[in-house]
């Protein structure tokens, strides 16, 4: 391992590894994450593991493993989760009044909102459709090839029918603002998917009216089977947002955004479809990147590691300064990949060689 990143791997050892690297469990081989041995007599250090059991797995983890959560976003996780898993609840059904599920995420750009959908409809064991309020195609609009979104919804649900339920991703809810006659028509199709109502009038791409059986069976997914998750940068609001000094030792307190600040740059109408008790994905820091960087390279290959963390420190301060958040380690895989294949180029056979074998050699 280069100096660079050895320092880095030190100073992790040191501060106890915040973040989530993984050790095995002194029963077996099985990899758990740091945190749960907090308080352990073998871990007297309140922020992670020992330095003598911190360390990076050999291999990657099993598919049954958890997805990877960085501490930044950990409370966020746990919270979705939570409102996940109810409103797949099978008691749902029975009560008198159906529970608001319905979640808002907020965080910076570069904070991982999208990779944060992706993890919990993962846990959940959904599939998970993308939406994107800039890419919303309204109904009754000329479509260039391109399907309707409501339509995308349609088929989505229909194939989610069979299973336990799915989950339904909108970003870039801040951009729903607007008073042109285009943004009133908008508003009004995301709050019907918001109040989970299928259009009537639904048809398939060659515009022909879905039959009413199937409108019906998809909207009874739509209502009692599917968890809908919006996010939004908000990133005027962070900006004037700075880091108030406040608890232990002079760590930085963040401050959280209330839904009554939201009300203020999103239509109460809009923010009253979800919790109250929205989810706050905080800015990143210096910090928070190193930690990002350990745990992500805690579940790369073996063989990439050691590049992924000298690499992944050396653009740690350039990543900050650049806001790029989790996007700077897809960054770094792309980069070492681009490495490997450049040190073994595939090798391309002439043209003729391609040819059937019958066929003979130019100039045989």
């Amino acid at each position: 391992m280069s100096d660079v990143g050895r320092g880095l791997w030190l100073l992790f050892r040191v501060r106890g590894g915040a973040g989530i690297p993984l050790r095995p469990n002194r029963s077996g081989g099985e990899w758990r994450r740091g945190s749960d041995f907090r308080g352990s007599p073998s871990c007297p250090s309140k922020r992670g593991p020992s330095v003598n059991t911190m360390q990076i797995p050999n291999s990657p983890l099993p598919d049954s493993s958890p997805p990877l959560i960085f501490e930044h976003q950990s409370h966020a996780f746990e919270k979705l989760l939570s409102a996940g898993r109810i409103c797949f609840s099978p008691l749902r059904d029975s009560l008198p009044i159906q529970p608001r599920t319905n979640s808002l995420v907020v965080g910076p750009t570069g904070t991982g909102k999208t990779f944060l959908a992706n993890a919990v409809a993962t846990s959940l064991g959904v599939p998970c459709k993308h939406l994107s309020i800039a890419e919303w195609m309204l109904l009754g609009t000329s479509s260039r090839g391109a399907a309707r979104t409501w339509n995308s919804i349609f088929e989505f649900l229909v194939q989610a029918r069979n299973g336990r339920g799915a989950m339904i991703f909108l970003d870039e809810i801040d951009k729903l603002t607007g008073t042109s006659d285009w943004c009133q028509h908008l508003r009004v199709e995301v709050f019907r998917l918001l109040d989970r109502d299928v259009p009537p009038d639904l048809a398939d791409s060659d515009d022909d009216k879905h039959p009413a059986k199937v409108i019906t069976s998809v909207a009874g997914v739509l209502r009692h089977k599917t968890f809908l998750v919006a996010a939004g940068a908000f990133q005027h609001l962070w900006d004037n947002l700075g880091n108030r000094v406040g608890g232990f030792a002079g760590e930085p307190e963040r401050e959280t955004l209330s839904s009554e600040r939201l009300a203020d740059h999103l239509a109460r109408e809009l923010v009253n479809r979800f919790r109250t008790d929205i989810v706050v994905l905080p800015d990143l820091d210096r910090r928070d990147y190193e930690n990002i960087l350990l745990a992500a390279a805690a579940k790369m290959p073996e063989l990439m590691q050691e590049r992924f963390l000298s690499l992944g420190t050396e653009r740690i301060a350039m990543a900050h300064a650049n806001k790029q958040g989790v996007r700077f380690l897809e960054e770094l895989v792309a980069d070492i990949l681009g490495e490997q294949e450049a040190a073994n180029p595939p090798v391309h056979l002439p043209l003729w060689k391609t040819h059937n074998s019958s066929t003979p050699a130019p100039g045989a």
